[in-house]
């Protein structure tokens, strides 16, 4: 952009009428330009930064937050290994289902350990027993527990040959090309 024009060879500036002197940029004007390109270069690297210390500090908290769950998750493990439930893990037991006393005896979806619930308040005032809650949750509160709890099954490796593919064909007709001999 800078410097100056460039003219054609054998074409004079006094013969084309045009003022060459108004397109070369005088000494201020330069000195201008590059003081603001580098004000810019700094600004932006001033924003660069800004924006790194801003992710540091997001980091830093974050951390923290990270220091005491660790803290709690450690302090909740030393619990239940006091409270004698070995084989559980926070994992475990975030996936668990609570435990329930009461479970309506037509829609088994609802369950509570809370008399005091909206739905057991409401079966009760439609003429519901809260004997028939307690049986209905004894019920099925053991083939929830033993589906919980239970070992998952394994599948069995099949004894029969595999089914033949392109990959395995040739193997298949040589082995056939031998009983048959």
């Amino acid at each position: 952009m800078a410097g100056p024009i460039k003219r054609k060879m054998g074409v004079d500036s006094k013969d084309s009428g045009i003022d060459i002197s108004s397109h070369i940029l005088s000494e201020q004007e330069l000195e201008f330009r590059t003081r603001l390109s580098e004000m810019k270069k700094a600004h932006k690297a001033e924003i660069k930064e800004l924006e790194k210390d801003r992710a540091e500090y997001r980091a830093l908290t974050d951390m923290k937050d990270w220091q005491k769950l660790t803290a709690l998750k450690k302090d909740l493990n030393k619990i239940v290994r006091e409270k004698g439930v070995a084989g559980w893990n926070l994992k475990k037991m975030s996936t668990l289902m609570e435990y329930y006393t009461y479970q309506h005896p037509k829609k088994p979806v609802l369950k509570s350990d809370n008399e005091s619930d909206i739905w057991v308040q409401e079966f009760l005032s439609n003429g519901g027993n809260l004997a028939t809650l307690i049986s209905t949750a004894d019920k099925s509160r053991i083939a929830t527990w033993q589906r919980i709890s239970g070992r998952k099954k394994r599948k069995k490796k099949s004894t029969t040959e595999p089914v033949p593919t392109q990959l395995n064909l040739e193997g298949v007709k040589s082995k056939i090309r031998k009983e048959t001999s």
